[in-house]
């Protein structure tokens, strides 16, 4: 569904609520999420990973998956656009 909406809208973006992301998730990550920076690009590249190894979730399907999703959440990557 994602590649025929860009393909019939290539000018919009498409994005997830981050509300209903964590919403999913536990307590105890949310307060992990809330408590990196992650206004920009770099911040969360340098951040992510250490956040990954302090807590051993190097190994956890769901913070893997969400980091390959980073692009439909973060918002550093929404900025230039209108929601």
């Amino acid at each position: 569904m994602t590649q025929t909406i860009a393909k019939e809208f290539p000018t919009i973006k498409y994005s997830f609520c981050i509300w209903h992301i964590t919403s999913k998730f536990s307590g105890w990550f949310i307060a992990i999420l809330r408590g990196i920076k992650i206004d920009t690009l770099e911040e969360l590249e340098h951040q992510w990973p250490h956040m990954v190894a302090k807590h051993d979730l190097q190994n956890n399907k769901h913070i893997v998956g969400l980091y390959e999703i980073k692009y439909y959440w973060v918002p550093a990557y929404l900025r230039n656009y209108f929601f």
